[in-house]
Formats: C-alpha cells, sequence, structure tokens
C-alpha cells in the first residue's frame, strides 16, 4: 500500500514538473497568415451581403418575385462560398507544439487551428491519435478510439491561446509534411503518423 501511494505521488510529481516545461514550437504553416485573412474576409463578405442585400432591394423598384429571386440568389452564392472557404481551410495547422514528454511515452501534440471567424484554438492530443487522412485539404485525422491525453496536458495546451477559450475539438488537420529543414521533432511526428503510430519507439530510433 505504502509503495504503490510512493510510486504514485512520484509519478504525479514528475508529470507536473513536466507540464511545467515551456512547449516546443515545432511546426509553423507557411499559408496560416493568408488562411486567416481568407476567413475573416469570407465571414465578413457574407454577413456584409446579409445587410446589404435588403438595402438594395429597397432601393429598386421591382416585382416581388424578381426582388425574391435576387435576394435568394445573392444570399445562397455568398453562403456556399464561405461555407466552401470555411470547409478547406478549417483543417488547416497554424502552429504545431510538442509537449515536453519522457522518452518512454507517446508524444503529445497541439494543433492551432482557426475558427469560423478565424480565431485561434487548439486541440491537444497524442501523436498516436492521429493517421493519414484521405479528406481533401486534410494530411492527417483524429484516429476513432483513440487514446485521450491527461487533464494536465490539455492544461498546458489550453494555455497557447489564453486559458479564457475552450479546447476544440478538431477531427482533421493539413500539414505541410515537407520535413527538409524542419525540426528533429517535427520529423519525428511526421514519421510516427506516417507509421500509424506503431512502435514509435522504433521510428525515433531510425531517425
Amino acid at each position: 500500500m505504502y509503495c504503490a501511494i510512493r510510486c504514485t505521488s512520484s509519478t504525479s510529481k514528475g508529470e507536473v514538473a513536466v507540464s511545467r516545461q515551456p512547449l516546443i514550437l515545432i511546426y509553423e504553416g507557411t499559408m496560416h497568415k493568408s488562411v486567416t485573412y481568407l476567413k475573416r474576409v469570407s465571414a465578413a463578405t457574407f454577413f456584409a451581403t446579409l445587410l446589404a442585400t435588403p438595402l438594395t432591394v429597397l432601393v429598386q423598384s421591382s416585382s416581388p418575385l424578381a426582388v425574391a429571386m435576387l435576394f435568394s440568389s445573392a444570399i445562397l452564392t455568398s453562403g456556399l462560398s464561405t461555407l466552401a472557404v470555411n470547409w478547406a481551410c478549417n483543417p488547416y495547422v497554424c502552429r504545431l507544439y510538442k509537449h515536453p514528454t519522457p522518452a518512454t511515452e507517446t508524444p503529445t501534440v497541439t494543433a492551432v487551428t482557426l475558427t469560423f471567424f478565424g480565431r485561434e484554438v487548439a486541440t491537444t492530443l497524442k501523436a498516436t491519435a492521429l493517421t493519414a487522412a484521405s479528406r481533401a485539404f486534410a494530411t492527417w485525422k483524429l484516429r476513432t478510439g483513440s487514446e485521450v491525453p491527461s487533464e494536465s496536458q490539455m492544461d498546458v495546451g489550453r494555455r497557447i491561446v489564453g486559458p479564457s477559450r475552450p479546447l476544440f475539438n478538431r477531427k482533421y488537420f493539413y500539414i505541410h509534411q515537407d520535413t527538409e529543414g524542419k525540426s528533429k521533432e517535427f520529423r519525428e511526428i511526421v514519421a510516427l503518423v506516417s507509421s500509424g503510430g506503431v512502435n514509435p519507439q522504433t521510428v525515433f530510433n531510425v531517425i
């Protein structure tokens, strides 16, 4: 009983010590600023259309049918384009952080993506929870039934975008997987995901 309590206490102290270490920025999307502007402009254009279309209809003297068709087509066109931009850009990873993790444990990462309005949100997950994605505009996806990070790791990931914002459960991610000139930590994560998360220690030793 004493041994179990002592071991648990030691493990908890070790997790706390590791969680206090700063996260390592291992990847930054080369187009993250452009994607941010695109999402914000797209959302602003959609809401501007919602406001401007009724004013345009009031100024023009047309039949009710023509007014309805004009209003519907403007809203539909703007809405579809905004949804398409949002769907394509949602998985884009602006930054990827690696948590300080003991060599014997599965690495934990936090991916920063964007909301509909271009605000940053963070998704914290185990690297082995990721696998290759077949969806367009996505390179990784969340594996079904994957391991969930500990509460302390989630708290660390939350600090990246601010404690007031909740963590986001993103399921798809887009990463530029060109590892040339990238850090060793990023290459390790890419190799781990590419291998399907099987035997990560072997993958790391190869690198």
